[in-house]
């Protein structure tokens, strides 16, 4: 979590030039070349997009210049971006606990996205198994990136979803997802919403 104090220095090092954060990236991640270059082009190309993603979620201006000194609020949405960022499985647990948000979402949709379809295959699952309470209902609707205040949207994900039932268990694809606790997880929320 990034505090007031320390967010001017975080907001400085994202505004660095591409080249000043490759190489800092390819310091981060030079020694991992003599072992296995892909793996470290895949590292690298994680670090490359998180860097562009919260670069581009800094509050800003009206003129579109970044804020040296952003009020709690901003500071505050900042930090679910920056949270789900450096750490998906953060959002996965608030997900869990029913208080994810619309910003941790996105940030796993777009920085994770086998993780992303890896919950959203799970939670259709568990929607399947059982009918879910209005938080999460509003959950799902959440992880799936649709308003919360559409019932209407809510009976047309089941609906879609009891048509579409079957006994095998989807399949998952692990390509971009590196992270390996990320099965154990997605089991617990399934229990939790089934």
């Amino acid at each position: 979590m990034v505090g007031a104090k320390e967010y001017k220095k975080v907001s400085q090092n994202l505004m660095k030039s591409d080249d000043v954060i490759a190489s800092r990236i390819k310091a981060d991640t030079g020694h991992m070349d003599e072992h296995n270059n892909d793996v470290a082009d895949t590292i690298r190309g994680k670090y490359t997009a998180s860097y562009k993603f919260l670069q581009s979620k800094l509050p800003m201006d009206a003129n579109g210049s970044v804020i040296d000194s952003p009020d709690p609020m901003q500071l505050a949405k900042f930090n679910r971006y920056y949270g789900a960022s450096t750490n998906p499985l953060s959002a996965v647990e608030n997900l869990a606990k029913g208080r994810v948000s619309a910003e941790e979402v996105e940030a796993v949709k777009t920085l994770y996205p086998s993780l992303w379809n890896q919950v959203a295959q799970q939670l259709s699952v568990a929607a399947q198994k059982t009918q879910p309470t209005a938080k999460q209902k509003q959950m799902l609707e959440r992880w799936n990136g649709q308003s919360t205040q559409s019932t209407s949207s809510v009976q047309s994900i089941y609906g879609q979803q009891s048509n579409a039932r079957s006994s095998k268990k989807p399949s998952v694809s692990n390509k971009d997802n590196m992270i390996s606790t990320s099965q154990t997880s997605s089991d617990r929320l399934a229990k939790k919403f089934g």
